[in-house]
């Protein structure tokens, strides 16, 4: 089956935080890292990785730290995906002409419902942690 590397999940849990303080402040690495229980190292490799795909932008010094590189809407979760994991083709089946198509037909689901902005992952993400806080 398909999977998500933890690559991409620490680089999501970031960029989460950095829509969330969306023009507000930039965020520093230490605070992702003690918020979200995330390896610094490996944060670092993929903030950079994100940063070379202009999804993140960083400004060094003292008071330095990273941000979003476009608005929260612009940036869908097929951006991060294929800048952390590459690009996703599941068909190109030169064997089997019918298991192209419907491996074509599942890359395009796929492909649409990670067409969702960070914006809405973000609120989606709030309601699904009040959701939990409720239970509780």
């Amino acid at each position: 089956m398909l999977s998500i590397s933890t690559k991409t999940q620490y680089g999501l849990v970031a960029l989460l935080e950095l829509t969330e303080y969306y023009n507000k402040s930039l965020v520093q690495i230490n605070d992702i890292v003690r918020r979200r229980n995330v390896p610094k190292n490996y944060l670092e490799q993929i903030l950079n990785r994100l940063h070379k795909a202009g999804i993140v932008k960083s400004v060094r010094g003292n008071k330095g730290g990273y941000k979003l590189g476009a608005h929260p809407d612009e940036i869908s979760l097929k951006n991060v995906v294929a800048s952390l994991e590459g690009v996703l083709e599941l068909h190109n089946n030169k064997i089997c002409p019918a298991l192209d198509e419907v491996l074509e037909q599942v890359e395009q689901s796929v492909s649409k419902i990670l067409d969702i902005p960070l914006s809405m992952l973000l609120e989606r993400q709030k309601t699904l942690q009040q959701q939990i806080m409720f239970s509780i």
